[in-house]
């Protein structure tokens, strides 16, 4: 369990009691010497299938009926279990643990409604792309699953592009860190760190700010899965990147299949509410982060309501660079929760910097 404990939010606690439960006998010990049998409850008689008029039929103890059907409402039965083998591993089965050729292919998967494919080439993800410009890029899922289970949206075609190259590449280069749109934010926030301990501390100012705020940015197993081209595209207005990218003058790399072109990513780039600038047939192909200078300063913060793990309240982020005499050279600020998009306050920077 991580230290800052485990907030579920979509499958509630229950499952997950219920999948450690078959870990442990002490729990099976503990509801024997309680009298309960196995799928009862351990409320007793203040279970909520003890409801009276509420409940139609509930005097089962391991479902409950619902007319002449018996829905069981046990997640699993002890008596099916596989018994443990200490010589394989228990999470993933051999087979697929021999090759991986299965997770490299060319993938597409049709249902009635959804299509989904899984291309592994940028030629493959341009061409579907050009194929269906509507089409939804998802990596690790975070935002259009939620969309999808809660909000019964509906995407026919969805891309997911993560097996491409171009797109999970860092590289380093003279004037930053190259991010490819599909590296997830656990890669990106590992990288950052090498960076910031090899280079002079005044180099790795953004790169300082990215990792503090990551470290706020929901759970560890989010950011495993969740890409940086997914944050910045949803476009949330309460991002708790997307301040820090505006005030360092991040630039995006946009790609179709006529060509790519470069776009800097300040007020400019949305266009309302979840919205931008990107074209139906372009994706998303890469973003740099820029190195800081000596004179120049960098900051980012969030307010939340809670402290771990939580969706921010207002963010903000300021990029300050001295000049003669500590004068304000230049000064870039940019704010999360203040409007329908992330929004920059070029007035006050103007103003800042006579």
């Amino acid at each position: 369990m991580l230290s800052r404990g485990n907030l579920c939010r979509c499958t509630g606690y229950r499952p997950i009691i219920e999948g450690f439960r078959t870990f442990t006998e002490e729990w099976e010990q503990q509801r024997a010497a309680n009298g309960l049998q196995n799928g009862s409850c351990g409320m007793g008689d203040k279970c909520c299938k003890n409801g009276g008029a509420n409940n139609q039929g509930c005097g089962q103890v391991n479902g409950y009926t619902n007319g002449s059907d018996i829905v069981e409402d046990s997640l699993f039965n002890p008596e099916e279990f596989v018994p443990y083998d200490p010589s394989q591993e228990p999470i993933f089965p051999s087979e697929l643990q021999i090759s991986g050729a299965l997770d490299s292919q060319f993938l597409t998967i049709q249902g009635p409604r959804v299509t989904w494919y899984r291309p592994t080439k940028l030629s493959e993800l341009l061409e579907l792309k050009a194929k269906f410009p509507s089409a939804k890029l998802v990596n690790g899922n975070t935002e259009i699953g939620v969309e999808v289970k809660f909000k019964n949206c509906l995407y026919p075609v969805i891309i997911q592009p993560s097996l491409i190259p171009e797109l999970t590449q860092v590289l380093s280069t003279e004037e930053g860190l190259r991010v490819g749109a599909s590296t997830t934010l656990s890669v990106l926030e590992d990288k950052l760190k090498d960076l910031i301990s090899s280079l002079p501390e005044y180099q790795t100012q953004v790169f300082q700010a990215i990792v503090e705020m990551l470290h706020w940015f929901a759970g560890k197993q989010i950011r495993n899965v969740a890409a940086i081209g997914g944050n910045i595209m949803t476009g949330s207005p309460i991002s708790d990147l997307n301040p820090i990218f505006m005030a360092a003058k991040c630039q995006l790399e946009l790609m179709s299949q006529g060509g790519k072109r470069t776009v800097l990513l300040d007020g400019n780039f949305w266009t309302g509410y979840r919205r931008n600038i990107v074209q139906p047939d372009e994706i998303l192909l890469a973003i740099h982060i820029p190195y800081t200078n000596q004179d120049q300063y960098f900051a980012a913060y969030k307010q939340a309501k809670r402290r771990d793990d939580d969706i921010a309240i207002v963010n903000a982020a300021f990029n300050l660079t001295l000049g003669d005499n500590s004068s304000v050279s230049e000064i870039e600020m940019a704010f999360g929760g203040m409007a329908p998009t992330t929004v920059m306050a070029p007035k006050t920077s103007a103003a800042l910097q006579k």
